[in-house]
């Protein structure tokens, strides 16, 4: 079991403000939110493979703040005493959400398992998550909400992701996000099929950042294009719902380049060639990951891209 101290939580950050692609919290905002926190995160060989790990996320409106989560044990209680399961650990949704997984380990006293339900990066929607994309059957309920003030509510388990969503947009108070605990999977299933050990990834790739180190030998995937040198010509927002949306063009090793934005969502065309989700397109500076809402015209950025994992290229998402 590895303690994630500050520095290491650190390198955690800047390593999955990369593997977000743009989406996620912005490194800035994670920091703030993971300060002065203390979590454990757990190989899931470690494990019993009997155990029950459960993923916690905040779902709501997009400008509101991160919630408070003191009543988080009581949360965990009755999705427990509701479903007959005794969770272990906690998974994480997706790369980008670190600093709200961190806040709740630390609450709730429950180790992070080493793994992630996205495929060691950000996704756009649920039906993107890597369970799905295997073909696996995999719901978020039966869940829990805890609300801003406190309150509980239980959620059985729905016909799939899409229902789980619209039920628990429906619990929101406008304006506000509520705190979800569900997405229970055995440690057997992320030992089959979610065992790219994530965060030590993250934790690896930060490290690498911070020092200028190459990315070659860490990232998850064989490098496809890269890293280059970008510099941003034009940024022309679009119409999409929910998503941070917008063409971008850009000149790579002087050639120019087209880069399509839909948070962490991305497709680039360059030199008759195309790249799109889920390949890893990342764009980084300075010892982190560039999130999609920070690009800038004028500026000037690396941009790498990493293979998909085999199970997406055998996926129909």
């Amino acid at each position: 079991m590895t303690n994630l101290t500050p520095a290491v939580i650190d390198s955690l950050l800047r390593g999955a403000s990369l593997l977000s692609c743009g989406g996620g919290l912005k490194l800035s905002q994670q920091k703030k939110l993971a300060a002065g926190k203390n979590a454990r995160l757990l190989d899931p060989d470690r494990l019993p493979a009997t155990a029950w790990c459960a993923t916690v996320s905040e779902v709501g409106a997009a400008a509101a703040p991160v919630m408070v989560k003191t009543k988080l044990p009581q949360a965990v209680k009755l999705l427990e005493a509701k479903t007959g399961k005794t969770i272990a650990a906690l998974i994480p949704p997706e790369i980008g959400q670190e600093a709200i997984v961190i806040d709740a380990a630390a609450i709730t006293g429950l180790p992070i398992v080493d793994s992630d339900l996205a495929g060691c990066r950000a996704v756009p929607r649920l039906d993107n998550l890597a369970l799905v994309a295997q073909g696996i059957k995999f719901t978020m309920s039966p869940a829990v909400i805890l609300t801003a003030s406190g309150r509980t509510q239980f959620i059985p388990r729905q016909a799939n992701l899409s229902a789980d969503e619209a039920r628990v947009r429906r619990l929101v108070p406008k304006g506000q996000v509520v705190t979800l605990i569900g997405g229970i999977v055995s440690t057997a299933t992320i030992r089959r099929y979610l065992n790219y050990h994530s965060y030590t990834t993250a934790i690896k790739l930060g490290a690498a950042l911070k020092k200028d180190r190459s990315l070659r030998q860490i990232l998850p995937t064989p490098i496809l294009l890269g890293p280059k040198k970008i510099k941003i010509q034009t940024i022309r927002p679009i119409l999409s719902r929910g998503f941070d949306s917008k063409i971008v063009t850009m000149t790579i090793d002087g050639q120019k380049a087209k880069l399509q934005v839909e948070n962490e969502y991305l497709k680039l065309r360059f030199n008759r060639q195309t790249f799109a989700f889920p390949q890893l397109i990342m764009i980084f500076d300075r010892g982190q990951g560039i999130h999609s809402s920070e690009l800038a015209q004028g500026k000037s950025y690396s941009l790498a891209v990493a293979d998909a994992f085999a199970f997406w290229k055998e996926s129909k998402i």
